[in-house]
């Protein structure tokens, strides 16, 4: 994947040289169509490489029918592929970057995005956006049962989630509702009821209580163009730091990764949760994460930075100030966050004068704090991850959530019970 960014002269998805040395788009398109589902690893390669010459000269489509074969045809493929648990959300991701090469103005864009969502629904059996919200469409509870494969349902939702909205100059920042019933309200929704542990009846109690039992009220998008911008060139940045040897996964955190297209490097993109109170959420959907301000009202047992968690319960504690806690029925907000790691330093031990990660073995400065849970030695409950610069982390969902009238959790029993 490496040699082949080189080769291509692309950057996370965006063509940043002419010249390129590679086949006609028309030429790629036949080749692809003509061999139907039997798609291999070269063509989806030899795809990208035509369309990021085609998006660079600005070459024309043949038609617009065409483009849609093909996504249709690379879609089936990976669906009926024996290795498609492992690649096939790369692929989807592939799709996506090219997406974003090929049109720029958002009229397009929305329109062609609806043609691969299409695609992706006829391939999975899942129904057509086309055609309108039917009977047996999702609901705020999860897909419904007249769906054919509910793992290619979240499938699509996880597509929806990973792509980076398309940003306007024009605006500010903007939070917006997703409808309850889209695959991306049911994807963040899933993240957080599905992620609660159990915690401690107090602090420092060896008793522990049962997860909490958190109902999802509603589900908005982020979109700050300004900070998006910041987290691109970071992604850039990094990739030109850790391009040849990469980075070391982190299997921790393999369910919450936002999957890399194959002509990427890895650099360990993960959605992750951080809590905070609804005056603060507001201030980071406008100017986002601050780690310069980390320990200011909760500590910082790993230094000064912006901290996330694996687990939505964990975040949920910090929703609110310590001092004037919430009634326990109120609606709180976390923040899902999409944050890059790069090349994690793993602790068992408290940072706390901490200002940034320790210098690799190659010298070079880690880019993030993975601070590993008591079960593997650590010295936290569960698992957290701290980043110091700012652009390593951008806001891109907010879901707004309750715990249920007998939540057993242990912050529930802490909480008051109030109107």
């Amino acid at each position: 994947p490496s040699e082949l960014s080189e080769r291509t002269g692309t950057s996370r998805g965006r063509p940043i040289a002419a010249g390129l040395s590679v086949m006609d788009i028309d030429t790629a398109l036949d080749r692809i169509v003509d061999k139907g589902t039997e798609l291999d690893e070269e063509d989806l390669f030899s795809l990208n490489e035509a369309i990021c010459k085609s998006a660079y000269e600005e070459l024309p489509f043949s038609t617009e029918q065409r483009l849609f074969t093909v996504l249709k045809l690379i879609v089936k493929f990976y669906t009926k592929s024996k290795h498609k648990h492992d690649f096939y959300s790369a692929y989807v991701a592939l799709l996506g970057a090219m997406l974003n090469q090929l049109f720029l103005a958002e009229g397009q864009a929305k329109t062609i995005q609806t043609w691969l969502m299409d695609a992706l629904q006829e391939a999975l059996g899942l129904p057509s956006s086309a055609k309108g919200t039917s009977k047996g469409s999702a609901t705020s509870s999860g897909p419904s049962p007249n769906l054919q494969n509910q793992e290619h349902a979240r499938q699509v939702g996880w597509l929806q989630a990973t792509r980076l909205p398309r940003i306007s100059c024009c605006t500010e920042y903007a939070v917006e509702n997703f409808p309850m019933d889209s695959p991306m309200a049911h994807t963040m929704s899933e993240l957080v009821r599905g992620s609660v542990v159990r915690h401690r009846r107090a602090l420092r109690s060896p008793d522990l209580c049962d997860p909490p039992c958190l109902e999802v009220v509603a589900v908005r998008s982020v979109v700050n163009p300004r900070l998006q911008v910041k987290y691109l060139a970071q992604l850039s940045d990094l990739e030109g730091k850790r391009r040849r040897d990469g980075c070391s996964g982190v299997p921790e955190l393999e369910h919450l990764k936002v999957p890399p297209t194959p002509v990427e490097v890895d650099l360990n993109e993960h959605f992750l949760f951080h809590g905070a109170p609804r005056a603060t959420v507001e201030k980071i959907c406008k100017a986002g994460f601050k780690p310069q301000r980390g320990g200011e009202s909760t500590g910082k047992l790993f230094g000064v930075g912006s901290y996330f968690a694996a687990n939505s319960s964990k975040s949920d504690d910090y929703t609110e100030d310590r001092a004037n806690p919430l009634p326990r029925s109120s609606i709180r907000t976390l923040v899902v966050a999409r944050v890059v790691l790069g090349e994690v330093h793993r602790t068992k031990q408290s940072m706390n004068q901490a200002t940034r990660p320790p210098d690799g073995a190659d010298e070079l400065e880690l880019d993030a704090v993975l601070a590993l849970p008591t079960t593997q030695g650590g010295c936290v409950d569960h698992l957290e991850v701290v980043v110091y610069a700012e652009a390593c982390a951008l806001p891109v969902a907010l879901v707004a959530y309750r715990h249920a009238d007998a939540c057993p959790c242990a912050f529930c029993l802490r909480r008051p019970v109030g109107p």
